[in-house]
């Protein structure tokens, strides 16, 4: 076994390691400091919200949404950060007088894989070999791979390309040996062996007598499955239970329990080889190992191992995907304690059935029915349902809460009336098992196994602790460890300003952990610059995204139809007419024709508003100067993946930054917009020119206009006089739209921002009047406005959220776009139009795009109810809403407005449902983001580097450009933050999630010691 490789790197005296010291030279005692305290304080100026589900991550798929997520859960495998990392600077004269300074990481954060809830992994080989993975030993520390000269000081300085670097090791048994890699490309099945006697706790930290065991996983499974209420219902849920754990148990306007809510993710494991489908059931999702592997790992004969295999003589495999993705980054897996649920559900089973021995008379069908029904004799039902609940209070029912904590106890009637449904549902079904309705809604019925447990929300502040009874003792024993985590709220958001002052004031005084730089004005920058390092906190994270594309909303050619649309629309009819061709009460009957938007005058309109806009200096306004517009929208570190990458001299979108930060525009006629002459013409209005445009410019109006504003000024007029002439009841009047930023406290920079592209869209047309807003969830109606705004198209736009699903080409940063950004309909419009002057002219790789989807379909048939290539006439609301109907549902064709609609029927009791196909039809269906993954992964690859490019750059001008949350990277390499020098943190780039647990409190030793996290012990 190797020994640990000693750096033998020698820093100068310009070094900016990030070694810590005890505490801030700050003003307050040692008692006092959050640092002595073990506390890791952050807050926020935003109310805290109390939702159902607050600490319940069983349920929940995709990655991290919060830090804190992290604190609480215990992941089957996950990455540990071993050290801090250490930046140096070197000087680069490049023929300057004076050297440009870079920075140089001379230590990066060495990290490992870590086994969890899982104390081992086996692999079964395609050739039929077992391997077993049962410890995570890492002892062998990569070497530098860098090697640049300092010119500052004439000297040769080592360091490595990455920020984070992999640590491995010779045990043939240890995940992190190389092995490892290579055997999951060859796996076909894999199973996690669960660590013993890892014990849950509640809220309040104490030990409770239930272990995480197999089956806690296979009910995470089925609680994330059952997320999607077709699903539910066919798996015992009830459209009564439904309406009344949402209407009475959780927030008001949650989506939980509804068609909102579901699950979207099974294309992944369809689109990596995975035989999702044996999840459900479990003696296929749970089996017991063979006993030769019990009989190696010393362990019961009965163990049953979480076993996820591929489909059945399938080609391909993908559990190198599997793993890294949805294992380590995923809560996907997350345990949900059975044992406990199990108890509770008996208690429920038994307290039914005696009710019923007891109360003969009582008939709670009946009962259930009445409440379903509202009946006007519910009234006299109210003593039953009473006393129902009361009799379950004394048998001891107490597990059953309401998103804020409130007990059912203290209501017997409501217990009453949850009992009663219960009781009509199949207590042998999955969603009865799993707790669906019931577990996790508050932290009171809540069990942790990570290793912090949160307390709960208090005085302004949600706070964590650390779990005492947490199975790594090495981290329970630990003096150095963060012991707890304070979040701190406000009652109502304060000025943005005066709250960054606030901050920078709390971390001076060491009573906040960590500081935004970016957000600090240019005075709190150079005061924080002038002092050492080591003194401050400031550190450095390396820029690198493979992962996320740069865009957060899309504009929809298909509008989300709402029968008020007069009221609905955040708009005016003029904009609705200009982008869409109806006004604002045709637009929500759905009589919108998409020619107008995706190759008409709202193309038009569209495209010379986004290149009309400087969005290199707005970028670069809103950050502080740490962040500029790119526009490409893929994720930048990604490889491109054409067909041709081996041979391409561009190997990642990075390599073209300058050629794909661009944007073009359309004229009123539908022609490409040349900027430049016939003899030598320019189509593209390039960020970078922009960037170097505004350096020249002296007043800030005249920085907002992009370098070809003047004629784009022109084209604008045209256009309206043409939207005139098209409309003349409309003409003259203003066109009033919306510039929404979803997050509910804007920046100043933020702010100010919006009032600068008020004023410049204004500058461009004068009936251009756009308005500038901002989530608002202060009330109930306002919290339903803010989902009307972000993701149900009330201002022409819908909320993108997407992470690729793999890195080897931009395929998965296009099919982001997909569904949620109405790309594969807009292609089907395309492909019928393909023949369109418009759209050849202008976008000639989507038009390719669109042919070669429809030729990919009629190979691969989806077998929905809707022909694919009709899929354009498809209401918008179904479109952006949940696309698993395209696999269960019957379509029909609506005369009056030519769209594809659910088909409905009216049920004996008047109600009206929807048409499901039948089931062999539903399963000859292709689940619709598997069918989007496939295409775009298999299109990307046909393609050459260069048309790729050309595809970035189109798609981009379609998009245009997010104002404010969105299409923004970094200028820098390195990003400047801010963490109380008094604690040791890693930095591993392009994971979502912080395990503070590997964080440590700083000792006078620590520098002597290469600022180590952890001991590396391996399990």
């Amino acid at each position: 076994m190797k020994n640990k490789k000693k750096l033998l790197i020698s820093l100068s005296s310009l070094t900016l390691a990030l070694s810590p010291l005890t505490a801030l030279a700050v003003s307050c005692t040692e008692d006092e400091s959050i640092v002595t305290k073990h506390q890791w304080v952050f807050s926020y100026n935003t109310p805290y919200s109390a939702k159902g589900f607050p600490y319940d991550e069983s349920n929940g798929y995709g990655g991290f949404v919060t830090p804190k997520q992290a604190y609480y859960t215990l992941p089957l495998s996950r990455l540990q950060g071993l050290s801090q990392p250490e930046i140096d600077v070197y000087g680069v004269k490049e023929g300057k007088n004076v050297p440009e300074i870079k920075k140089l990481i001379v230590k990066p954060t060495f990290v490992k894989r870590k086994l969890e809830a899982a104390k081992a992994i086996i692999l079964t080989l395609k050739d039929g070999t077992v391997k077993i993975y049962d410890n995570d030993k890492a002892d062998i520390y990569p070497e530098p791979d860098l090697e640049v000269m300092d010119q500052l000081d004439n000297v040769t300085k080592k360091g490595y390309r990455n920020i984070s670097s992999n640590v491995t090791s010779n045990d043939p048994r240890s995940i992190n040996n190389i092995s490892f890699n290579h055997d999951l490309t060859n796996a076909k099945e894999m199973q996690f062996v669960i660590r013993d006697n890892v014990k849950y706790v509640d809220k309040n930290g104490n030990e409770t007598k239930y272990n995480v065991t197999p089956k806690d996983f296979y009910y995470s499974w089925l609680r994330t499955f059952l997320l999607t209420t077709l699903e539910r219902r066919n798996n015992g849920g009830s459209e009564a239970l439904d309406n009344f754990v949402n209407g009475n148990l959780l927030e008001t306007g949650s989506n939980y329990f509804t068609n909102t809510v579901s699950y979207p993710n099974s294309y992944l494991f369809s689109f990596i080889g995975i035989d999702y489908n044996s999840f459900a059931d479990e003696n296929k999702f749970l089996k017991t190992l063979d006993s030769s592997i019990t009989s190696n790992l010393g362990v019961d004969p009965n163990t049953k191992a979480v076993t996820i295999a591929g489909v059945e003589n399938a080609d391909f495999y993908d559990f190198t995907t599997l793993f890294n993705s949805l294992i380590i980054n995923d809560l996907t897996f997350m345990p949900a304690p059975s044992e406990y649920i199990d108890d509770v559900n008996n208690k429920i089973v038994n307290i039914i059935n005696s009710y019923k021995q007891d109360n003969p008379n009582v008939d709670l069908s009946q009962l259930s029915a009445e409440i379903e029904k509202s009946d006007p004799k519910y009234s006299q039902q109210q003593e039953a349902l009473k006393k129902l609940g009361d009799y379950a209070i004394s048998k001891g029912l107490n597990e059953i809460y309401t998103y804020n904590s409130k007990n059912l106890t203290e209501t017997p009637e409501l217990l009453g009336k949850f009992l009663a449904l219960l009781s009509q549902i199949d207590q042998n079904s999955k969603t009865f098992k799993s707790g669906t309705y019931w577990y996790g809604i508050s932290i009171d019925n809540t069990l942790f196994a990570g290793p912090y447990y949160p307390k709960g929300f208090s005085n302004l502040k949600e706070t964590f602790a650390k779990n005492p009874y947490f199975y790594d003792k090495s981290f329970v024993n630990a003096k150095d460890t963060i012991n707890e985590v304070e979040l701190s709220f406000v009652t109502r958001p304060i000025n943005a300003l005066d709250f960054q002052t606030r901050q920078f004031n709390q971390y001076n005084v060491g009573d906040l952990s960590r500081l935004s730089f970016s957000s600090l004005s240019t005075s709190q920058k150079t005061s924080i610059i002038s002092k050492n390092s080591k003194e401050t906190g400031l550190r450095y994270s390396q820029v690198f995204n493979e992962k996320t594309p740069y865009y957060r909303r899309a504009p929809l050619a298909f509008a989300y139809e709402n029968e008020n649309g007069s009221e609905y629309y955040s708009f005016s009819d003029t904009y609705s007419l200009l982008n869409w061709g109806v006004n604002k009460e045709d637009l929500g009957k759905g009589l919108a024709n998409p020619s107008t938007f995706i190759d008409g005058l709202g193309l038009s309109f569209r495209t010379i508003l986004n290149a009309a806009i400087n969005y290199a200096y707005l970028a670069e306004t809103e950050s502080n100067s740490l962040a500029t517009a790119f526009v490409g929208n893929v994720a930048i570190d990604s490889l491109l993946g054409g067909r041709d990458q081996d041979e391409s001299p561009y190997k990642k979108p990075l390599d073209v930054l300058d050629r794909i930060n661009v944007l073009y525009a359309i004229d009123a006629d539908g022609n490409k917009i040349n900027f430049g002459t016939n003899e030598n013409p320019i189509y593209e209005v390039s960020m970078k020119e922009n960037q170097l445009f505004a350096l020249n410019q002296k007043n800030t109006e005249d920085k907002l206009k992009s370098k070809y504003f003047d004629r784009l000024q022109k084209e604008m007029q045209k256009v309206l006089d043409k939207f005139d002439k098209l409309y003349p009841k409309y003409a003259g009047q203003d066109f009033v739209f919306d510039l929404y930023y979803f997050y509910t406290n804007p920046s100043e920079n933020i702010k100010r921002s919006g009032t600068f592209l008020e004023e410049i869209i204004n500058k461009l047309n004068s009936r251009l009047k756009p308005k500038f807003s901002y989530g608002d969830v202060s009330t109930p109606a306002a919290y339903k406005r803010y989902f009307d705004l972000n993701i149900r198209g009330a201002n022409g736009t819908n909320r993108v959220a997407w992470g690729v699903d793999y890195t080897t080409s931009i395929g998965s940063s296009f099919d982001g776009l997909s569904w949620n950004g109405e790309l594969i309909p807009t292609l089907t419009y395309i492909y019928a139009n393909r023949e369109n002057p418009t759209l050849k002219n202008a976008f000639p790789q989507l038009v390719n795009a669109s042919v070669e989807l429809h030729n990919y379909a009629t190979r691969n048939n989806p077998h929905w109810d809707v022909p694919f290539d009709e899929l354009y006439k498809v209401a918008g609301q179904i479109l952006i809403g949940d696309a698993s109907v395209f696999v269960k549902n019957k379509f029909t064709l609506n005369s009056k407005n030519n769209k594809y609609e659910l088909a409905t029927k009216t049920t004996s009791d008047n109600k009206t449902t929807e048409v499901l196909r039948e089931p062999s039809e539903a399963a000859q269906a292709i689940d619709p983001f598997t069918f989007s993954a496939k295409f775009w992964l298999q299109y990307s690859k046909e393609l050459t580097n260069e048309e790729l490019i050309k595809l970035i750059k189109e798609v981009a001008t379609y998009l245009g450009y997010d104002y404010f949350a969105a299409n923004k990277r970094a200028i820098n390499p390195f990003t400047e933050y801010l963490v109380n020098p008094g604690y040791i943190i890693t930095v591993i780039p392009g994971q979502d999630q912080e395990y503070i647990s590997d964080w440590r409190i700083a000792t006078k030793n620590d520098k002597e010691n290469n600022n180590e996290v952890q001991n590396n012990s391996a399990n």
